[in-house]
């Protein structure tokens, strides 16, 4: 949607009226699905000329053309030195198989980056998993626990046991609003010296912000004195 607004004229749809932005939505997904169908088509053709070997009947009927076939194709691989065979039109599924799954996961992967998603991960300051090998009868068995990092790491039922301590991961994701530059807490938030009131303008990206109808109706609520008789600019 920012992109949309981006290299769409915001100022020639009108005053505060820069309200679309999902020109771009359909052509992602169109893509998407483009690449994905090639990238089938592909791999469909590299299953069969992978498996293009001559059955024991052809080879009875005519043995000459199934010994020249399968010198061009196994022998010297002369189909995909021309361009025609499976390592070729495999190399095609998988470039297109990176292309839909580039656009599949290109709208997170730029909220990873403007910091809209976030990956926390960290050890447990507290707790282990204590883990024990031993063998009871010919049987490998093993026993986990979970307990205090400072306690033992020892097995409950066998005192030969080989033991480790093992370190718990604590994985937090986090996900916030933004408008696709900036999060909504980093754009709500005023200098420090400013005692102002953050308005939330849901579903303005940060370039039709600029001229769309929420920033009309804010400026009309902020001249009206609905936020305070006081405002600063």
């Amino acid at each position: 949607r920012f992109l949309y607004s981006m290299v769409n004229d915001i100022n020639a749809q009108g005053s505060f009226n820069a309200n679309y932005d999902a020109g771009f939505i359909d052509d992602v997904e169109t893509n998407r699905l483009n690449a994905y169908m090639r990238y089938k088509k592909y791999q469909t053709l590299a299953d069969a000329a992978n498996s293009d070997g001559n059955a024991w009947w052809q080879w009875l009927i005519s043995p000459v053309l199934s010994g020249v076939e399968y010198c061009w194709d196994t022998l010297l691989d002369a189909d995909d030195f021309f361009g025609q065979g499976e390592d070729t039109y495999g190399n095609l599924a998988d470039a297109y198989r990176e292309e839909a799954d580039w656009w599949r996961t290109t709208n997170n992967k730029y909220e990873f980056f403007i910091g809209a998603k976030e990956i926390n991960s960290y050890f447990h300051p507290v707790h282990v998993i204590c883990q024990c090998e031993y063998f009871d009868q010919g049987t490998e068995m093993i026993e986990w626990s979970y307990q205090n990092i400072a306690e033992p790491c020892e097995s409950e039922n066998s005192p030969t046991a080989s033991c480790e301590t093992l370190p718990i991961m604590i994985t937090n994701f986090i996900e916030r609003g933004s408008d696709g530059v900036v999060t909504d807490e980093s754009a709500g938030t005023l200098p420090a010296q400013l005692n102002g009131l953050s308005i939330k303008l849901q579903g303005s990206n940060h370039e039709q912000i600029k001229n769309d109808s929420n920033t009309f109706y804010s400026l009309t609520n902020l001249f009206n004195g609905y936020y305070g008789l006081n405002f600063t600019l």
